[in-house]
């Protein structure tokens, strides 16, 4: 991902414009992924907060260790969110900078002009 707004906004001719467009975007999409019902984030909050009054209205009640423990697994879940994305970002960044080591050999090999092998004649069936 970070390489990918790099050259987004640096090798493009109209980066400011590119810039703003994505600083919009960023903020939309971390504004839906906010409010996702992850215990952790604030969608999880209002969540628990609509849990905890449908409990009331049966007569139960939320324990201190339920609320942890939920908050723990949340938490795994955008600990795991993090390192897939991480990782999918190092994995692109891996394969965009090996594709572009080798890549003024593929145009060397393209630029080379290759020389064609004379035709050979083909026997007629009849002889």
């Amino acid at each position: 991902m970070i390489v990918r707004i790099y050259y987004m906004l640096f090798e493009g001719e109209d980066g400011w414009k590119l810039a703003l467009w994505f600083s919009v975007v960023l903020n939309v999409n971390l504004a839906i992924l906010n409010m996702l019902p992850i215990p952790v984030l604030d969608g999880g909050m209002i969540l628990m907060l609509f849990v905890v009054a449908i409990m009331g209205l049966v007569g139960l009640t939320m324990t201190i260790k339920l609320r942890e423990r939920i908050q723990s697994v949340g938490l795994a879940i955008v600990g795991a969110l993090i390192i897939f994305v991480f990782g999918n970002d190092f994995l692109n960044w891996g394969e965009s900078f090996f594709s572009k080591s080798s890549q003024p050999a593929q145009v060397q090999q393209q630029a080379q002009p290759q020389q064609s092998q004379p035709a050979q004649p083909q026997a007629s069936p009849g002889k």
